[in-house]
């Protein structure tokens, strides 16, 4: 598995995993009738790539599951992503992610994450 293939994998597993807690963080909220988490925030994820996720916490957590409203937007973000994934394949695009991943995710971590996460560790 390239580099590209991994960072792609890695995102997916990631963003279905926090979609599939925040879809558990909802149905719990639900239940004791305390504050919820916007159906917009569970669509984003969906489109970001986290529909796998939701989806299994649909189905086990029989949670947004019969709305018909939110399942319509639900499967459009479906196929917005898988279509954005499809475009992958494509050799110009999969250039240019190649590239946003090597250079612009680096540049991001290098001046932004990391040095916010290493002064969070020092105020500790």
């Amino acid at each position: 598995m390239n580099g590209t293939a991994f960072s792609i994998f890695g995102w997916y597993l990631i963003i279905s995993l926090l979609a599939f807690i925040v879809y558990a963080k909802d149905k719990a909220a639900a239940k004791k009738g305390s504050w919820r988490i916007p159906e917009s925030t569970l669509h984003l994820l969906s489109l970001l790539g986290g529909w796998s996720g939701a989806l299994i916490a649909q189905q086990t957590l029989r949670h947004k599951s019969k709305k018909e409203s939110f399942r319509f937007v639900f499967w459009t973000t479906v196929l917005l992503n898988c279509g954005a994934f499809a475009l992958l394949f494509i050799p110009e695009v999969s250039v240019e992610v190649q590239y946003w991943i090597d250079i612009k995710l680096k540049f991001w971590f290098d001046n932004i994450t990391k040095p916010f996460i290493l002064t969070l560790l020092k105020k500790n």
